[in-house]
């Protein structure tokens, strides 16, 4: 598992109010998680809920909800889930993808990535 702090700012909806706050990259955990409290407080609201496996064995259905962050000057809506009050602020894969972002494990740093599409035109069968 690699870990590492970064900085997030998080935003409300209108982008009137911004919260900085200090996350852990997890490149383990698919999505990231904010505290609740943090994510209500700028006006935030879940739209949705999911099941999760949580440390012990237990299974959790918890909120999520689209929030606008900036990472590393890259900035974007990506789901979060509203964790509990005082929960560790972490940032997933999916967060890092919508903000084309990469870890880098061995200098613990993000850096800019670029995404990847395929063609637009389907390529014709090679007749052989």
């Amino acid at each position: 598992m690699s870990t590492f702090p970064c900085r997030v700012t998080v935003s409300s909806p209108d982008w009137h109010d911004q919260r900085d706050v200090r996350a852990t990259v997890n490149i383990d955990l698919a999505f990231s998680m904010l505290p609740g409290s943090l994510l209500r407080g700028l006006g935030l609201a879940p739209d949705r809920q999911a099941h999760f496996n949580l440390p012990g064995g237990r299974r959790e259905l918890m909120d999520i909800g689209d929030v606008r962050l900036t990472v590393e000057g890259s900035s974007g809506v990506t789901p979060v889930v509203f964790g509990p009050d005082g929960a560790e602020p972490l940032l997933g894969r999916v967060a890092l993808a919508s903000l084309q972002l990469k870890a880098d494990p061995t200098t613990q740093r993000l850096l800019p990535t670029h995404g990847w599409m395929p063609t637009r035109r389907p390529v014709p069968p090679r007749s052989g």
